[in-house]
Protein backbone atom coordinates (compact mmCIF):
# COMPACT_ATOMS: atom_id res chain seq x y z
CA UNK A 1 0.00 0.00 0.00
CA UNK A 2 3.10 2.41 0.98
CA UNK A 3 5.55 1.07 -1.77
CA UNK A 4 5.00 3.82 -4.01
CA UNK A 5 5.48 6.48 -1.51
CA UNK A 6 8.72 4.76 0.15
CA UNK A 7 9.95 4.92 -3.54
CA UNK A 8 9.31 8.78 -4.01
CA UNK A 9 10.75 9.36 -0.50
CA UNK A 10 13.82 7.66 -1.58
CA UNK A 11 14.21 10.05 -4.75
CA UNK A 12 14.05 12.68 -2.77
CA UNK A 13 16.07 11.72 0.35
CA UNK A 14 18.73 11.32 -3.08
CA UNK A 15 17.98 15.04 -4.67
CA UNK A 16 17.47 16.93 -1.35
CA UNK A 17 21.34 15.58 0.06
CA UNK A 18 21.57 18.52 2.64
CA UNK A 19 18.15 18.31 3.75
CA UNK A 20 17.03 22.00 2.74
CA UNK A 21 12.61 21.07 1.87
CA UNK A 22 10.48 22.28 4.63
CA UNK A 23 10.65 19.50 7.62
CA UNK A 24 13.58 17.39 6.09
CA UNK A 25 15.55 18.84 9.19
CA UNK A 26 13.25 17.43 11.45
CA UNK A 27 12.64 13.88 9.56
CA UNK A 28 15.64 13.41 6.99
CA UNK A 29 13.37 11.26 5.49
CA UNK A 30 13.09 8.41 7.73
CA UNK A 31 11.27 6.39 9.63
CA UNK A 32 10.69 5.16 12.70
CA UNK A 33 10.99 1.37 13.51
CA UNK A 34 8.48 -1.18 12.02
CA UNK A 35 5.07 -1.54 14.18
CA UNK A 36 3.53 -5.13 14.60
CA UNK A 37 -0.13 -5.18 15.06
CA UNK A 38 -0.11 -6.44 18.53
CA UNK A 39 1.90 -3.20 19.57
CA UNK A 40 -0.99 -1.07 17.79
CA UNK A 41 -3.47 -3.19 19.61
CA UNK A 42 -2.15 -2.57 22.88
CA UNK A 43 -1.90 1.04 22.49
CA UNK A 44 -5.65 1.43 21.58
CA UNK A 45 -6.85 -0.62 24.37
CA UNK A 46 -4.66 1.68 26.62
CA UNK A 47 -6.01 4.80 24.37
CA UNK A 48 -9.41 2.87 24.35
CA UNK A 49 -9.77 4.35 20.35
CA UNK A 50 -8.90 2.48 16.97
CA UNK A 51 -6.87 4.02 14.48
CA UNK A 52 -8.39 4.44 11.14
CA UNK A 53 -6.88 1.80 8.38
CA UNK A 54 -4.34 4.50 6.48
CA UNK A 55 -2.78 4.72 10.04
CA UNK A 56 -2.42 1.18 11.10
CA UNK A 57 -0.66 0.44 7.14
CA UNK A 58 1.40 3.57 7.79
CA UNK A 59 2.77 2.08 11.55
CA UNK A 60 3.18 -1.60 10.29
CA UNK A 61 4.54 -1.33 6.43
CA UNK A 62 6.73 2.51 7.02
CA UNK A 63 7.58 2.85 11.00
CA UNK A 64 6.49 4.47 14.13
CA UNK A 65 6.16 8.03 12.79
CA UNK A 66 9.18 10.37 11.02
CA UNK A 67 9.02 11.15 6.86
CA UNK A 68 5.83 13.13 5.89
CA UNK A 69 4.60 16.56 5.19
CA UNK A 70 4.75 19.36 7.24
CA UNK A 71 6.98 18.50 9.91
CA UNK A 72 6.85 14.51 9.45
CA UNK A 73 4.11 11.86 10.83
CA UNK A 74 4.30 11.40 14.67
CA UNK A 75 4.96 8.73 16.62
CA UNK A 76 1.83 6.32 17.74
CA UNK A 77 3.06 7.46 21.66
CA UNK A 78 2.89 11.25 20.21
CA UNK A 79 -0.21 10.89 18.80
CA UNK A 80 -2.62 13.64 20.62
CA UNK A 81 -6.40 12.51 21.32
CA UNK A 82 -9.60 14.55 20.77
CA UNK A 83 -11.80 12.00 21.80
CA UNK A 84 -11.72 10.13 19.26
CA UNK A 85 -14.60 7.65 19.76
CA UNK A 86 -17.21 9.74 19.67
CA UNK A 87 -19.24 11.05 16.50
CA UNK A 88 -17.02 13.90 14.08
CA UNK A 89 -17.94 17.08 14.14
CA UNK A 90 -16.73 18.94 10.80
CA UNK A 91 -16.46 22.90 10.86
CA UNK A 92 -20.15 23.78 9.80
CA UNK A 93 -20.98 21.76 13.48
CA UNK A 94 -18.08 23.62 14.97
CA UNK A 95 -19.25 27.06 13.85
CA UNK A 96 -22.73 26.25 14.56
CA UNK A 97 -21.53 25.46 18.39
CA UNK A 98 -19.40 28.75 18.55
CA UNK A 99 -22.46 31.29 17.10
CA UNK A 100 -24.94 29.15 19.78
CA UNK A 101 -22.34 29.23 22.77
CA UNK A 102 -20.73 32.52 22.25
CA UNK A 103 -21.44 35.39 25.07
CA UNK A 104 -20.76 39.16 23.97
CA UNK A 105 -20.44 40.45 27.32
CA UNK A 106 -18.26 37.57 28.68
CA UNK A 107 -15.04 37.85 28.28
CA UNK A 108 -14.72 34.90 30.01
CA UNK A 109 -16.31 32.84 27.57
CA UNK A 110 -14.60 29.65 25.74
CA UNK A 111 -16.88 30.35 22.43
CA UNK A 112 -16.24 33.51 20.01
CA UNK A 113 -18.27 34.06 16.47
CA UNK A 114 -18.65 37.38 14.80
CA UNK A 115 -19.28 36.11 11.69
CA UNK A 116 -18.30 32.80 9.62
CA UNK A 117 -14.97 33.89 8.44
CA UNK A 118 -14.28 34.60 12.43
CA UNK A 119 -15.22 31.86 14.77
CA UNK A 120 -13.61 29.79 17.66
CA UNK A 121 -14.60 26.73 20.04
CA UNK A 122 -12.30 25.57 22.69
CA UNK A 123 -10.18 22.45 22.43
CA UNK A 124 -12.23 20.27 24.23
CA UNK A 125 -15.41 21.20 21.20
CA UNK A 126 -13.02 18.94 18.95
CA UNK A 127 -13.69 15.55 18.63
CA UNK A 128 -13.49 12.24 16.56
CA UNK A 129 -10.16 13.51 15.69
CA UNK A 130 -6.60 12.32 16.64
CA UNK A 131 -3.79 14.17 15.48
CA UNK A 132 -0.89 12.84 13.71
CA UNK A 133 1.30 15.93 12.07
CA UNK A 134 1.94 19.00 13.43
CA UNK A 135 1.59 21.84 10.68
CA UNK A 136 2.90 24.76 12.42
CA UNK A 137 2.10 28.05 14.08
CA UNK A 138 0.02 25.57 16.61
CA UNK A 139 -2.13 23.77 13.83
CA UNK A 140 -2.33 20.13 13.47
CA UNK A 141 -2.72 17.78 10.59
CA UNK A 142 -5.77 15.32 11.97
CA UNK A 143 -7.39 11.97 10.95
CA UNK A 144 -10.96 11.14 11.21
CA UNK A 145 -11.30 8.65 13.13
CA UNK A 146 -14.90 7.22 13.12
CA UNK A 147 -17.93 7.28 11.20
CA UNK A 148 -18.38 7.61 7.19
CA UNK A 149 -15.45 9.93 6.84
CA UNK A 150 -13.10 7.59 8.67
CA UNK A 151 -9.54 7.84 7.75
CA UNK A 152 -9.87 11.88 6.13
CA UNK A 153 -7.16 14.04 7.13
CA UNK A 154 -7.83 17.36 8.29
CA UNK A 155 -6.25 20.64 8.92
CA UNK A 156 -7.10 21.34 12.84
CA UNK A 157 -6.60 25.46 12.89
CA UNK A 158 -6.59 27.83 15.73
CA UNK A 159 -8.90 30.16 14.29
CA UNK A 160 -10.63 29.17 11.56
CA UNK A 161 -11.85 25.70 12.55
CA UNK A 162 -11.25 22.65 10.27
CA UNK A 163 -10.05 22.19 6.43
CA UNK A 164 -10.55 19.03 4.72
CA UNK A 165 -7.29 17.66 2.96
CA UNK A 166 -8.00 14.58 1.72
CA UNK A 167 -6.76 11.64 2.41
CA UNK A 168 -3.70 10.58 4.60
CA UNK A 169 -1.84 8.66 0.94
CA UNK A 170 -3.33 11.66 -0.61
CA UNK A 171 -1.28 14.04 1.16
CA UNK A 172 1.69 12.28 0.74
CA UNK A 173 1.97 11.87 -3.03
CA UNK A 174 1.06 15.56 -3.69
CA UNK A 175 3.92 16.87 -1.06
CA UNK A 176 6.19 14.30 -2.60
CA UNK A 177 5.24 15.35 -5.87
CA UNK A 178 5.78 18.80 -5.32
CA UNK A 179 9.05 18.87 -3.84
CA UNK A 180 10.43 16.23 -6.73
CA UNK A 181 8.91 18.32 -9.31
CA UNK A 182 10.85 21.36 -7.34
CA UNK A 183 14.23 19.94 -7.49
CA UNK A 184 13.37 18.83 -11.28
CA UNK A 185 12.88 22.29 -12.57
CA UNK A 186 16.00 23.42 -10.67
CA UNK A 187 17.99 20.98 -12.10
CA UNK A 188 16.82 21.38 -15.53
CA UNK A 189 17.90 25.11 -15.01
CA UNK A 190 21.44 24.95 -13.76
CA UNK A 191 21.87 23.73 -17.38
CA UNK A 192 19.54 27.06 -19.26
CA UNK A 193 20.94 29.74 -16.51
CA UNK A 194 24.37 30.88 -15.86
CA UNK A 195 24.18 31.78 -12.52
CA UNK A 196 22.50 31.11 -8.94
CA UNK A 197 20.77 34.75 -9.01
CA UNK A 198 19.40 34.06 -12.36
CA UNK A 199 18.46 30.73 -11.69
CA UNK A 200 16.11 31.90 -8.55
CA UNK A 201 14.77 34.90 -10.35
CA UNK A 202 12.92 32.53 -12.79
CA UNK A 203 11.52 30.19 -9.73
CA UNK A 204 10.14 33.19 -8.52
CA UNK A 205 8.78 34.54 -11.48
CA UNK A 206 7.26 31.24 -12.84
CA UNK A 207 6.51 29.72 -9.30
CA UNK A 208 6.71 32.41 -6.53
CA UNK A 209 9.40 29.87 -5.04
CA UNK A 210 12.38 31.31 -3.29
CA UNK A 211 14.22 28.55 -2.15
CA UNK A 212 15.49 27.66 -5.31
CA UNK A 213 19.05 28.84 -4.57
CA UNK A 214 18.82 25.96 -1.43
CA UNK A 215 17.64 23.45 -3.23
CA UNK A 216 20.37 23.78 -5.65
CA UNK A 217 22.94 23.63 -3.40
CA UNK A 218 21.35 20.73 -1.33
CA UNK A 219 21.44 18.92 -4.99
CA UNK A 220 24.54 19.33 -5.60
CA UNK A 221 24.97 18.07 -1.82
CA UNK A 222 27.11 21.62 -0.79
CA UNK A 223 26.65 22.20 3.01
CA UNK A 224 25.59 25.61 3.90
CA UNK A 225 28.70 27.59 5.93
CA UNK A 226 27.67 27.83 9.86
CA UNK A 227 29.42 31.08 9.60
CA UNK A 228 27.41 32.29 6.62
CA UNK A 229 24.18 30.57 7.17
CA UNK A 230 24.44 29.86 11.16
CA UNK A 231 24.53 26.15 12.69
CA UNK A 232 21.31 25.42 11.45
CA UNK A 233 21.53 26.33 7.84
CA UNK A 234 18.23 28.58 7.83
CA UNK A 235 19.90 32.46 9.18
CA UNK A 236 18.83 34.72 6.43
CA UNK A 237 21.11 37.83 5.60
CA UNK A 238 19.70 38.22 1.91
CA UNK A 239 22.32 39.90 -0.15
CA UNK A 240 25.37 38.90 1.85
CA UNK A 241 24.49 35.27 1.60
CA UNK A 242 23.69 35.58 -2.70
CA UNK A 243 27.20 35.45 -3.84
CA UNK A 244 28.31 32.33 -2.23
CA UNK A 245 25.50 30.34 -3.99
CA UNK A 246 26.37 31.82 -7.30
CA UNK A 247 30.02 30.88 -6.30
CA UNK A 248 28.69 26.71 -6.27
CA UNK A 249 26.61 27.36 -8.99
CA UNK A 250 28.03 25.06 -11.99
CA UNK A 251 30.73 26.27 -14.14
CA UNK A 252 30.21 23.21 -16.85
CA UNK A 253 27.18 22.66 -18.22
CA UNK A 254 26.06 19.26 -17.98
CA UNK A 255 22.88 18.24 -20.02
CA UNK A 256 23.20 14.71 -18.36
CA UNK A 257 21.86 15.40 -15.24
CA UNK A 258 20.20 11.99 -14.16
CA UNK A 259 16.53 12.38 -12.36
Amino acid sequence: MWDAIKAKIATLAEFDKTKQAFGARQHRYQFGPHLSEGQICAWEKQSETGLPESLRSFFVECGDGGAGPFYGMKRMAEIRLYRPDAPFLDSAHLMALAKQNAKADDDDCDYDYEDENSWYVPQEAYQGLVSVMEYGCGDQVCSVTNGERSGTIVLKTLENGLVELGSLQGEYHSWLDEEISRFERIIGLMDECESATELNRICVETSNFYDARSYMVSYLGIAKPAGLFGDTGNRYHGAVQFPWYDEQFPKKKKKFWIF
